[in-house]
């Protein structure tokens, strides 16, 4: 992108994507596709997972011909569940970005790596309707990898770009790329100040250690083009539920979530275990106990009374 220190030449860069830099990450898998409600239900069937949000038209879950459709209208903690429930994690932002846009064997060589990294996952073209599907391009999403392989990015995977918006493992802050990691100095961005020289190549990130909102990746059906460029940060709160958004796994040496037998509470990763717990009630010791009744010992209704 045209963030400092990239001659790619991407004039939509914007603050919190900068400032351009090398991130070294330890070998890890990531999902071809984006989870399916297929797969999902899979998941909701062994009660591992709870059952989605159906209240917009566009939510897939229990639509049988939506089956191939990724998996929408699913928050954080669900997305943590599925992946925890199928021996995965969700990836982290840097992950997701490599597996989008492709290391540097896939963009120029470590020598041309900084002048050569592709805009979206397919090259520099803009997009088009043939290669993602995003605003313009549809009104809801679509099956997985329907845009495959034209919108494939280098290492096979699809979808990188539209359909559904992908949560990530990491919390958002805005000056994260100034001051993260091994980041030294303010930063660029313009919520930090100048930098006199570029970061340091960063080790495996994974995001700050906590906040109010998680990071989202890729754009979806109602994206514009700047969205579903690979270097495009968006957050939503966790427990959002919007009829764009989407997850995919990954696996790897990052934290792995341990869930077995727990109903509910901490996956030692940052998520939640399970579907969570009712409104009514509450997680204890990892079980869900009924706060919504009370116990009570029984009044004697009928007293002796004076003449």
């Amino acid at each position: 992108n045209d963030c400092p220190g990239s001659m790619v030449g991407d004039d939509a860069c914007d603050p919190d994507e900068q400032p351009y830099h090398a991130v070294h990450l330890s070998d890890y898998e990531l999902d071809r596709t984006e989870v399916t409600m297929l797969q999902y239900g899979a998941c909701a069937a062994a009660g591992a997972c709870g059952d989605l949000w159906s209240g917009s038209p566009n939510c897939t879950w229990g639509d049988l011909e939506a089956g191939d459709h990724p998996a929408n209208c699913v928050t954080w903690a669900q997305a943590a569940a599925y992946c925890a429930w199928a021996g995965k994690r969700l990836p982290t932002e840097a992950e997701w970005e490599k597996g989008a846009r492709g290391g540097c064997e896939h963009n120029g060589g470590a020598a041309g790596c900084m002048d050569e990294s592709r805009t979206y996952p397919w090259g520099n073209a803009q997009a088009t309707c043939s290669e993602a599907i995003f605003q313009g391009c549809g009104t809801k999403t679509s099956s997985v990898c329907s845009k495959s392989p034209a919108g494939d990015s280098p290492y096979g995977l699809c979808d990188m770009a539209g359909n559904v918006s992908e949560w990530s493992a990491d919390w958002a802050a805005d000056d994260y790329y100034c001051e993260g990691d091994a980041a030294d100095g303010q930063g660029f961005c313009a919520k930090c100040g100048d930098w006199p020289g570029a970061p340091l190549p960063w080790t495996d990130p994974e995001g700050p250690a906590g906040g109010t909102h998680r990071i989202r990746r890729g754009g979806a059906f109602v994206s514009s083009n700047h969205s579903i460029r690979v270097s495009n940060r968006s957050t939503l709160e966790p427990d959002g539920l919007f009829d764009d958004m989407g997850f995919r796994c990954a696996r790897g040496d990052a934290c792995v979530p341990d869930c077995a037998g727990k109903e509910c509470g901490d996956d030692g990763c940052g998520g939640s275990c399970g579907g969570g717990c009712d409104d009514d009630n509450s997680c204890t010791e990892d079980g869900c106990t009924d706060a919504g009744v009370c116990e009570h010992t029984p009044l004697d209704l009928y007293v002796e009374c004076d003449d």
